[in-house]
């Protein structure tokens, strides 16, 4: 296990790594999103979120691409997960309405596979208690222990354009939670329901708890003028 110093130096990494990669990518991500306009008369569907499945299959092409990582096949994992040595990273495309609150609020809606915030830990929120799926650390059999790092690249998007904003967002690890105040840092999640009523299938973290503590982990990559 990680010191908790030697444990942020690591996240920020690869957070500097993936900052780099949407910034010289921007023209490339906003186009190929974007391309989804130019089929004139494509077959529609009944979700509301166009634009979300495009985000996810974009990003995660650029970065395997562009960075050469192992594709990680976990059972448990983000929409991306990639083998790098000395971590996991995972990397969860996100989507949201610029007239959304989530949007306005500066919240991102996580699922229990996507973090390991307050793994070990049951934190209380909104009278049910949440609990990741995702492990602190991995075992891998040629690296030993490796942490499982999640980043979230969260797009806004509005009815005209399909993209307003990009911003880059690094989670923090669960081994970290004292740091962020346990539950300071997190909101009821928008799924309503769970087989376990007590339980929460989702949770949002709250963008500006996280800047209060280590500004570097949310940053806007793009931003339309």
């Amino acid at each position: 296990m990680l010191a908790n110093e030697e444990l942020e130096k690591l996240e920020h990494k690869y957070y500097d790594i993936l900052t780099e990669i949407l910034e010289r990518s921007l023209g490339q991500i906003i186009s190929q999103i974007y391309s989804q306009k130019s089929i004139i008369g494509a077959a529609n569907t009944r979700v509301t979120n166009k634009i979300e499945a495009a985000v996810e299959n974009v990003i995660e092409s650029i970065i395997a691409n562009q960075l050469h990582w192992n594709i990680c096949s976990m059972s448990v994992s983000s929409d991306s997960c990639f083998e790098c040595g000395d971590a996991i990273v995972h990397i969860d495309a996100k989507t949201v309405a610029n007239t959304d609150g989530d949007n306005k609020n500066n919240k991102i809606n996580v699922e229990a596979s996507q973090t390991t915030y307050a793994k070990g830990t049951l934190l209380f929120i909104s009278n049910k208690y949440w609990e990741p799926k995702l492990n602190l650390y991995e075992n891998h059999v040629m690296f030993g222990p490796i942490p499982n790092l999640t980043y979230i690249v969260k797009v806004v998007y509005s009815e005209q354009n399909s993209v307003e904003k990009i911003k880059l967002v690094s989670l923090p690890h669960g081994q970290l939670q004292n740091t962020f105040g346990g539950a300071k840092i997190l909101n009821a999640g928008r799924a309503k329901t769970h087989k376990n009523e007590t339980k929460r299938r989702n949770i949002r973290f709250n963008e500006k708890e996280i800047l209060k503590v280590q500004p570097w982990r949310v940053n806007t990559i793009y931003e339309r003028k």
